[in-house]
C-alpha cells in the first residue's frame, strides 16, 4: 500500500506537463488581492479536473491541500464575501455540476489534512474514503483501510466495520461497569407442601420439577426456598432461605459442561440441574451481542469463546428468562482447569464481561 501517492509525484506531474504552477509562487498576498486570489485558486483546481490526467482521489487530495493552504495563509477568509469552501462550491458546480457539495469540499479538506503526505491508497473507491474520515483515531483508520484493501470490502461491509470500531471504542469501561450477580449451587424453591410420603415437589428450573425426600426435615417445617446438599446418596436441607431480593437472585445457578459454542454469545450447554437430572439447552449470554459469525468479527469472538472455555471441565451457568427463540438468557463462569464450584461461583470470570473488554461484542441493556 502506497502512503505517499500524491506528495511529490502528482505535484512534478502535474507541474511538468504545465497544467499548475507553484501555489506559493502565485498566490498574492494582502487583503486588497483576495479576489486574485480565490480566482487562482479556482482555476488550479479546475485545471485538475479539466485535464483529466490523475485519479480522482489524487485531485481531491489536491483540492483538499490548496483550500487548507489559501485558508491558512488568508488573514482574513470572510473577505471573499461568503466562506471559502461556499462559494467554491456554487463556483466549481457550476462548472462540473455534481460532486463539489459543501460538505464534499470539507471531505477534501479533511482528507489532505488526515493525510498530508498523499493520498494512502491508489484506485480507493472516494465514497470508501469519505467512510473512513468519520474515524478520527489515525490507527484504527489505517487498520480499517487495509482490511477494506486486502478484503475487499463493499462500502456496506465497511460500514459494518466502522460501527463495530465505534461499538467497541468505549467497551473497556462499559467492561468495568457491567453489573455481575452470582447466584449459589443447589438453591431451589418448593410449593412447601409435602405428599404423603413426606416428599416435597422441587423446581429445578427449564420446566424441570422432581419429587424429593430430604432427610432432616421435620413434619410442619417443609421450606420454600432453601439450599440443599448431598451425601452418601441422601438429599439434606443444608440452609432455609428467606424470600428477601437477596436470596432470590442466588437461584438458578448450575454446573454445565459446554457442549458447543455455537457462535460468541450462544453455547450449548449440558446443565446439571441437580437430584439426578441432566438438561441440554442453548443459552443466549446476557448483556450483550456479538456478530454473526458470517462477519470476521464474528467468528473471531467465537474463537475466542472457544479458547477461553477450552480446559474448563464445566462451568457455572446461572439463567434469567428466555428470549424470543425460547432460548435461556444466561452468566457463564470459568476458570481453567479448577474444579471446585464453589470457587468458580464466587470467583470466576464472566464470559459475558470478557466478551465486552475485548471489543468482540457489544453491549445491550442488561436484564
Amino acid at each position: 500500500m502506497k502512503r505517499h501517492f500524491a506528495s511529490k509525484f502528482v505535484l512534478k506531474f502535474l507541474k511538468a506537463w504545465g497544467i499548475i504552477a507553484p501555489i506559493n509562487q502565485n498566490f498574492k498576498t494582502g487583503q486588497k488581492d483576495v479576489e486574485d486570489n480565490y480566482r487562482l485558486l479556482l482555476e488550479q483546481i479546475a485545471l485538475l479536473y479539466d485535464n483529466n490526467r490523475e485519479s480522482l482521489n489524487g485531485a481531491y487530495w489536491l483540492t483538499g491541500k490548496y483550500i487548507a493552504d489559501e485558508e491558512k495563509k488568508s488573514p482574513t477568509p470572510s473577505g471573499y464575501g461568503s466562506s471559502l469552501i461556499d462559494r467554491l462550491s456554487l463556483d466549481l458546480t457550476e462548472r462540473y455540476g455534481r460532486g463539489f457539495s459543501r460538505t464534499n469540499l470539507k471531505n477534501m479538506r479533511v482528507f489532505f489534512r488526515y493525510y498530508p503526505n498523499g493520498q494512502p491508497a491508489d484506485h480507493f473507491d472516494w465514497t470508501k474514503m469519505v467512510l473512513l474520515l468519520s474515524v478520527k483515531d489515525e490507527d484504527a483508520r489505517a487498520e480499517l483501510l487495509q482490511r477494506t484493501i486486502d478484503e475487499k470490502l463493499t462500502r456496506q461491509d465497511l460500514v459494518h466495520h466502522i460501527n463495530l470500531y465505534r461499538l467497541s471504542a468505549n467497551n473497556t469501561a462499559q467492561a468495568n461497569e457491567y453489573r455481575i450477580t452470582r447466584g449459589d449451587m443447589y438453591c431451589y424453591m418448593s410449593t412447601g407442601i409435602p405428599d404423603e410420603k413426606g416428599r416435597l415437589d422441587v423446581d429445578c428450573g427449564f420446566s424441570v420439577h422432581r419429587t424429593v425426600k430430604f432427610e432432616n426435615i421435620a413434619e410442619d417445617e417443609y421450606p420454600l426456598m432453601f439450599r440443599s446438599e448431598k451425601k452418601k446418596g441422601k438429599y439434606y436441607v443444608r440452609e432455609r432461605l428467606d424470600e428477601s431480593p437477596e436470596n432470590s437472585s442466588r437461584f438458578h445457578t448450575y454446573m454445565a459442561r459446554v457442549e458447543k459454542v455455537i457462535d460468541g454469545d450462544t453455547l450449548r450447554l449440558a446443565i446439571d440441574t441437580g437430584f439426578e437430572t441432566v438438561v441440554k439447552q442453548k443459552i443466549r449470554l446476557r448483556g450483550i451481542d456479538c456478530p454473526e459469525i458470517i462477519f470476521t468479527e464474528g467468528r473471531k469472538a467465537r474463537d475466542f469463546a472457544r479458547r477461553e472455555l477450552d480446559g474448563c471441565d464445566f462451568v457455572v451457568v446461572k439463567t434469567y428468562r428466555t428470549d424470543k427463540y425460547d432460548r435461556y438468557i444466561g452468566d457463564i463462569f470459568y476458570i481453567k482447569n479448577e474444579q471446585s464450584l464453589e470457587r468458580i461461583c464466587a470467583e470466576g470470570k464472566l464470559l459475558n464481561r470478557e466478551l465486552l473488554s475485548k471489543g468482540l461484542a457489544r453491549p445491550l441493556q442488561i436484564v
